[in-house]
């Protein structure tokens, strides 16, 4: 029976990307730039571009990719392999993912040391990059982003299945027309509204550094139990994702077809092929699947067509990235010798709204304190604060006590001024001046005097004249 298929009209990616620089001076300029939301692709508000340059030559730790396994160097056999590259990308969809810019600006840098960098509002984008993290060797809490890069091409065709009854449970093969002929695909894990990754290990499809990915989602009406959405339609995308040679890097950084295979696979491996009998023939030796839960970011609990089929490149590339983050955070390494191995240094972020202010207020109060200063100087006689000097000013009140009082403390001698003086609730002294008695020629002397005396006013302004 001939049919036809509906076809979505996009056709791209996603791109990721990575930098850190340091600098030899110790300030640097941050530019915050907002970025659109999207709904269920968990892209943030707001992103840091950065430099910051300090490098010498030395001894650096990268990550080895010559196979992909646990730090420990575990299993390298190719079901292995695939496992671990499935299992370094769930560990790296907890890294932080930020927007790139649109344009992206000239000399782009950034410092962010676990983040992935993606740009999902535009289809045309079909390239992913993530650049590899250098650690010296010889300090390694010293890190730097370097520019040692691997990137992802991602492209998909989406197409709408035939024949699909989405309360057949039994169904394992599935009907479709890529456009020029009818095609049957098996896809032995699947739930109403879900999304299913499967990889092919057919190496000679789309390339030696290239896996075809399968990703499926099965129509769902909103009846269902466990309803997400009305998903009118069951639909295949069928991508092809190739991941790159390192690029800026020595040979020692390079990885092969095979792991690069597994990583563009990395969303759909198990680690091992499944066989379906009942149909009479195998048609699932050479895929390996992955159904996720629609609570997984890899299975949008919405319709994935309303994306196009750059909505499902960027979430398989996407994948890839953070496989390859995980692993260059949790790989086994390998020591090479370099012209930049980083240093440790400090940096300063600054503000230049605030440092502004900050500048022109700090010399404004200094020259506030300074008219102060002068307009309140040579108000009053400051006397030394000998203990002789302060012994002198203290005598007219200490004399009061006569010849006792030698042996007492502070505090009793404040007591007995007090009874010596009738014992006055409101005794009170200050420090002030008044004319030397005797003296025909008007000098004046500084005294302690008390509250109240008649012939004594405060004065907080001393006098012009010649003091004794």
């Amino acid at each position: 029976m001939a049919t036809t298929s509906e076809r979505v009209a996009y056709n791209g990616g996603v791109r990721f990307g990575f930098e850190l620089r340091k600098s030899s001076q110790d300030i640097e300029v941050a530019i915050y730039i907002q970025a659109e939301k999207e709904i269920s692709l968990r892209i943030p508000d707001t992103i840091l571009l950065s430099t910051w340059d300090l490098h010498r030559s030395g001894w650096i730790s990268v990550v080895n990719l010559s196979s992909i396994t646990d730090p420990y160097g575990g299993e390298t056999s190719l079901g292995a392999q695939q496992f671990a590259g499935h299992a370094f990308g769930i560990q790296g969809q907890d890294y932080d993912l930020l927007t790139l810019p649109d344009p992206l600006p000239k000399n782009f840098k950034h410092d962010e040391t676990k983040t992935v960098w993606a740009n999902y509002l535009d289809p045309d984008y079909d390239q992913a990059i993530y650049y590899f993290t250098d650690i010296n060797a010889n300090e390694t809490t010293v890190t730097a982003k370097s520019e040692r890069k691997i990137t992802a091409n991602t492209s998909c065709y989406a197409y709408n299945l035939y024949h699909f009854d989405p309360n057949d449970f039994t169904q394992s093969v599935f009907n479709y027309s890529d456009g020029t002929q009818n095609q049957s695909v098996s896809i032995r894990e699947w739930l109403p509204g879900a999304v299913t990754y499967f990889s092919s290990t057919d190496n000679e499809y789309c390339g030696p550094r290239c896996t075809r990915v399968f990703a499926f989602q099965a129509q769902q009406k909103e009846d269902y139990i466990n309803e997400q959405l009305d998903v009118s339609k069951a639909t295949l995308f069928d991508c092809n994702n190739t991941i790159s040679q390192v690029m800026d890097g020595p040979l020692e950084t390079y990885m092969s077809d095979e792991q690069a295979r597994i990583i563009a696979g990395g969303i759909g491996w198990t680690g091992f092929n499944t066989t379906n009998t009942s149909v009479g023939h195998d048609l699932t030796s050479q895929y390996q699947y992955n159904l996720y839960s629609p609570e997984s970011q890899w299975s949008p609990g919405e319709n994935m067509q309303a994306y196009g089929e750059w909505g499902a490149a960027a979430l398989i590339g996407q994948f890839s990235m953070y496989a390859i983050a995980a692993m260059d955070d949790n790989s086994p390494r390998l020591n090479i010798s370099t012209s930049h191995q980083p240093e440790r240094t400090e940096r300063v972020i600054v503000e230049w709204k605030w440092a502004i202010v900050l500048l022109a207020v700090i010399p404004a109060i200094q020259f506030t304190a300074l008219l102060a200063v002068v307009l309140w100087a040579n108000k009053a006689v400051i006397k030394d604060d000998s203990f002789l000097a302060a012994a002198r000013l203290l005598k007219p009140l200490v004399d009061r006590l006569e010849d006792t009082g030698s042996v007492l403390t502070g505090k009793e001698i404040a007591q007995a001024i007090q009874e010596r003086s009738g014992n006055k609730e409101d005794l009170k002294f200050f420090y002030g001046f008044r004319p030397s008695e005797g003296d025909a020629h008007g000098y004046k002397r500084v005294d302690i005097i008390e509250k109240g005396q008649e012939r004594e006013k405060r004065n907080r302004v001393f006098e012009k004249g010649y003091y004794l």
